[in-house]
């Protein structure tokens, strides 16, 4: 139980570095240059929130969407060289029989938007059924479509 929900974390901290990279690897620009914030050049967070909703997650469902929470809202928080950047969240889930076979049952539930209040609606609302998991599935998935 405890390993399933380190293996989440650790997931989900994936993703979100995954989707700072562009942030990151961006030229630093000088202290003295003044800055004006636009679209353009506020800093942007995309995460993508990848939840296994297979039966094995039967007793684990309510503290792991809890927990991506606490997440998301530490990022919407957050600061970059003074400025918050736009929170953009996108929510897949996969593991789960009742969805599609043929897309490897994986769903995107929400693509990536800065509508957090749609975000934690859908997320709270995912239940758990069956049990095909492919994580390295839905990682290329999420990759590929976002």
């Amino acid at each position: 139980m405890k390993t399933k929900i380190i293996t989440l974390g650790i997931f989900g901290l994936t993703a979100a570095v995954i989707s700072l990279y562009p942030v990151l690897d961006r030229p630093v620009i000088a202290k003295t240059d003044p800055i004006i914030v636009t679209p353009d050049t506020q800093p942007k967070i995309q995460l993508a929130i990848l939840l296994d909703t297979s039966s094995s997650m039967n007793g684990l469902i309510n503290q792991t969407r809890d927990q991506l929470w606490q997440m998301v809202n530490e990022f919407a928080k957050s600061k970059k060289d003074g400025k918050t950047p736009a929170l953009e969240v996108a929510v897949y889930e996969y593991g789960n029989t009742g969805l599609s076979a043929e897309n490897g049952f994986i769903r995107q539930v929400t693509p990536f938007t800065r509508e957090l209040d749609q975000v934690s609606e859908a997320l709270f609302a995912l239940t758990t059924n069956g049990g095909d998991e492919y994580c390295g599935y839905v990682i290329q998935t999420a990759i590929r479509q976002l």
